[in-house]
């Protein structure tokens, strides 16, 4: 309609404010017809939940690095190449991006169930183990899917002058596969009372990509970034892996 790019931006802003504003809403009618509106006093107090105000800082730390990762990738790549090669880089991302979505659903699903079972039992670690290989079969063809289909949809949805994103995006579907494969992690580690590691994890991963980043993209390009940004994630899987197993360790020794 050729409006200019602030009203583009405007339109952006107001839909998806739209979209949250609904949902508020949805919650607060539910409350009414429960009869729990009582509950919506804002307070700084969190009563007697335990050390409810370092895992609400802890968890909206790491939310906060994980939103970062993405712009982060993109500012590095168009510093140490160029505005281009960040745009092929987007549109690499976008793609591999949507092969890890179910994993925000399973892990949706997954939290709630885990933090009801007793961590010092079976039960919790059988439920981790079978939605890792739920979810590990649900990634490969979701990857597969986009391997094989991977040009014909940057064709139909950017156009011929975003091919060159193909070679980055096949790097970048290993970043799904990790995400699938590791999603139970941090509501584990969370239910075994190690709320910061996620939180670690990620300031670890992220360091491990920054460091990678620059040699890597200098030698191979756009491949090299994709490259670090997915040793950054092994990185940071490593270390939630790690301190989980410690963890497992410790509660079967009791």
């Amino acid at each position: 309609m050729n409006a200019s790019f602030g009203a583009y931006l405007a339109i952006w802003f107001l839909t998806d404010l739209a979209g949250d504003l609904v949902q508020w809403w949805m919650a607060w009618r539910e409350l009414r017809r429960r009869g729990l509106t009582h509950c919506l006093r804002p307070t700084l107090d969190p009563g007697n939940l335990e050390d409810g105000w370092p895992f609400a800082l802890s968890v909206n730390a790491n939310a906060s690095l994980t939103t970062a990762w993405g712009p982060l990738a993109r500012l590095l790549v168009g510093a140490m190449l160029t505005p281009a090669a960040a745009g092929l880089y987007r549109v690499a991302s976008s793609l591999a991006d949507a092969a890890q979505r179910p994993s925000d659903f399973l892990n949706k699903a997954f939290y709630p169930e885990v933090m009801r079972l007793d961590p010092t039992s079976k039960h919790p670690w059988r439920l981790m183990a079978r939605a890792m290989i739920l979810a590990t079969g649900v990634s490969f063809v979701a990857m597969a899917i986009i391997a094989v289909v991977g040009k014909w949809l940057l064709l139909l949805l950017f156009g011929r002058d975003f091919m060159g994103a193909y070679d980055v995006m096949v790097v970048l579907l290993g970043v799904p596969l990790i995400a699938m494969v590791s999603f139970p992690l941090p509501a584990m580690l969370i239910s075994v009372g190690r709320i910061n590691v996620p939180l670690v994890a990620n300031v670890v991963g992220i360091g491990a990509y920054v460091l990678a980043a620059f040699p890597l993209t200098q030698r191979f390009g756009l491949i090299g970034a994709g490259g670090a940004f997915l040793i950054g994630r092994i990185a940071l899987v490593i270390v939630m892996g790690v301190a989980l197993h410690r963890e497992y360790r410790r509660l079967r020794r009791r």
